[in-house]
């Protein structure tokens, strides 16, 4: 059933044909059926390829994604190309950080890339966003505390976060201050 699915996904399907499909509908090995698809990672728009490895997160089936090359080069070919990354909307930035950390991918290329295109445009984040990305680099940093330490962006963050607070505090909602204290408090960083 797989294989047929496989030959589908490769021959038949358009970018229109992967932008339809409920990925939430899917289990795990069909997810990665269509993650193995060269066609997919071709003309599927990222959002989509995101909304893939997001619904194959969720769906927890797989202990180890670290070890299918598929998942890893489709992070890969959304991390590591800046244009991509500019031109997503900034929730799918964080949720592409939010899954590869989930999923316990630690790359270091793939995380200097995406710790790179946040601190180039953390000003741009919302609220919300910078806390699920700042989430993210501190539950990947601990694989790898040595390598993957981000102290410096944490330092960047924080006036970030202070800047945006105080530019919007009447509009800012309890629960962005719920999450955004959650994640800076498990970077351990900050100036007090």
């Amino acid at each position: 059933m797989l294989e047929k699915l496989r030959i589908m996904f490769e021959l038949t399907y358009s970018q229109d044909d992967f932008a339809e499909l409920r990925f939430y509908n899917l289990n795990s090995d069909q997810l990665l059926t269509i993650l193995q698809s060269d066609n997919f990672l071709e003309c599927a728009e990222p959002p989509t390829i995101i909304d893939c490895l997001k619904a194959l997160q969720k769906s927890r089936q797989i202990k180890v994604y670290s070890n299918r090359p598929e998942v890893v080069s489709a992070i890969q070919k959304l991390a590591l190309d800046p244009a991509i990354l500019k031109e997503l909307p900034q929730s799918y930035v964080a949720t592409l950080m939010h899954c590869t950390s989930r999923m316990a991918i630690d790359d270091e290329i793939i995380w200097f890339s995406l710790a790179e295109h946040l601190s180039t445009r953390h000003d741009q984040f919302t609220i919300r966003s910078l806390s699920t990305m700042t989430y993210a680099l501190t539950k990947i940093s601990k694989h790898k505390p040595v390598i993957l330490n981000f102290d410096n962006l944490y330092k960047r963050l924080e006036l970030t976060f202070i800047k945006k607070f105080s530019e919007n505090f009447r509009s800012v909602k309890g629960q962005d201050i719920s999450i955004t204290l959650t994640s800076y408090s498990k970077s351990q960083n900050g100036s007090v």
